[in-house]
């Protein structure tokens, strides 16, 4: 991976990803001390190379040791970078699985991991979407990480995306919404931007999670 050929490096991210795909291979790249070269190939001037690292880095947190192998090597923050500085699918993907990790989400809350997915969501992306907003359901669940997302302005756009074409971007908006909006000010900046009418809308969804949890977040948006 740290051949100055680029065509040697996309070869080499792309075995690798096929390695992946079988218990053996990330065995021996968890053995080998693969990860953290994966982590620095994030920034590869290829995207293609880029594709294929964060495609291996997915397979390798598919493990609790990989989790934590990506987590001890600083991975979070690195992949918090990585999403500020040019957000993509993959990007949020790999670091969903670290914040599986106790310490990798607090590792992504110190990195203000909150703002760059609030960020993200004036994205134009399906995939970038989804898993923006997968990330703040897992980011809030702390407490102080929902007063967190709500001063980072989280509760209006996630809100619009209760409407967005895509069930699954709808369904994630609503996860996300629901896992935001416990409080009275989440709440009522979450009817302000028209929760509420979004939510009942949801309820005649023809995708069943959509529906299941618009039916929870019509719940925790109430007004008390």
């Amino acid at each position: 991976m740290a051949s100055p050929d680029a065509l040697v490096r996309e070869r080499t991210t792309q075995v690798l990803a096929l390695l992946a795909t079988v218990q053996q291979g990330i065995d021996a790249m968890l053995a080998g001390g693969t990860v953290p070269e994966l982590l620095k190939a994030m920034q590869d001037p290829s995207e293609a190379t880029r594709h294929h690292v964060h495609l291996t880095l997915q397979k390798v947190g598919e493990l609790p040791e990989g989790i934590s192998a990506m987590v001890n090597a600083g991975g979070t923050a690195m992949l918090v970078a990585v999403c500020k500085e040019q957000v993509s699918g993959d990007a949020l993907l790999t670091l969903k699985a670290c914040l599986k990790d106790p310490q990798g989400l607090s590792d992504a809350l110190d990195s203000k991991a909150i703002a760059a997915m609030v960020a993200a969501l004036s994205h134009s992306h399906q995939h970038v979407l989804q898993h923006a907003l997968k990330n703040i359901t897992f980011l809030t669940n702390p407490d102080a990480a929902k007063k967190e997302a709500i001063e980072e302005g989280a509760v209006v756009p996630v809100t619009k995306l209760l409407q967005h074409p895509e069930w699954p971007v709808r369904a994630s908006a609503a996860s996300a919404l629901g896992s935001i909006a416990l409080d009275i000010e989440g709440k009522r900046q979450a009817f302000e931007a028209g929760a509420a009418e979004s939510l009942i809308a949801l309820l005649r969804d023809k995708n069943l999670p959509v529906v299941l949890l618009s039916v929870r977040d019509r719940k925790s948006t109430r007004l008390n």
